[in-house]
């Protein structure tokens, strides 16, 4: 599920990090997720970048 941030106010901001938080199961388990979806999201940019070149 994404969630466009911009779009929210600010306590459905709070809501959506506060059930983001408890779905994945706290804190340190979000960091490890985004920097997965970070990683994840560079690595796919790196293989469309060298697709693009064949």
């Amino acid at each position: 599920m994404e969630i466009i941030f911009w779009k929210l106010d600010e306590e459905q901001r709070r809501l959506a990090i506060s059930h983001y938080l408890e779905m994945v199961g706290g804190p340190e388990a979000a960091a490890a997720d985004l920097r997965a979806a970070a990683l994840l999201k560079s690595q796919q940019a790196l293989v469309e970048h060298l697709s693009s070149d064949l």
